[in-house]
């Protein structure tokens, strides 16, 4: 067993922050906040204004 740092146990085969996988898992993560919290902002600052009237929202 390796050294125990933030419940995660560091060794050579396992899960280590600053891999690609880590990179990977932080992207698959991180990308999709920034879109939905302006999905989620445009839906409250724009509600019941329809650009085009023949769109329903």
């Amino acid at each position: 067993m390796g050294i125990i740092v933030a419940n995660t146990v560091l060794a050579d085969d396992t899960f280590q922050w600053g891999s690609r996988l880590a990179l990977s898992v932080a992207s698959t993560i991180g990308f999709p906040i920034p879109i939905l919290a302006g999905i989620l902002l445009s839906l409250i600052l724009f509600k019941g204004k329809q650009t085009d009237p023949q769109t329903l929202w």
